[in-house]
């Protein structure tokens, strides 16, 4: 599975360091932050590739993990679910605004999604 991040601050360090020195079947390829300094940082750690604009990854990945904050998710959500990308959201705190949510479930249903937003200690919205 090949994998992006939205967010390269702690929580996307400490994923990328589990998950990347294993063997399984998981590639952490992409990583996006509007800090790029820190895309690069932890793209060069996880052999992968820092991307300026959002959409060079959107085509290339299964799955894009947001590790930013509520704000990203409302910026980024709604785009890649659009392009049938599965999400897993950690901030969570985004669907707070009942808008916001009622607008990716309807990209959801749209897209036909199998899950939409489900809560839990993050967000998961996928085919499987």
């Amino acid at each position: 599975m090949k994998v992006g991040i939205i967010g390269c601050g702690a929580i996307a360090n400490i994923i990328a360091s589990s998950i990347v020195p294993e063997d399984n079947n998981i590639d952490i390829e992409y990583f996006y932050d509007n800090d790029v300094e820190r895309a690069e940082n932890l793209a060069s750690f996880a052999n992968g590739v820092a991307v300026l604009d959002l959409e060079d990854m959107l085509d290339k990945v299964d799955l894009v993990l947001e590790c930013a904050s509520p704000d990203s998710v409302k910026e980024h959500a709604p785009n890649v679910l659009s392009h049938g990308v599965d999400m897993i959201i950690m901030s969570i705190g985004a669907f707070m605004d009942k808008e916001f949510y009622n607008k990716v479930n309807d990209i959801c249903k749209k897209e036909k999604y199998k899950n939409t937003p489900s809560f839990r200690s993050s967000c998961r919205i996928g085919r499987y």
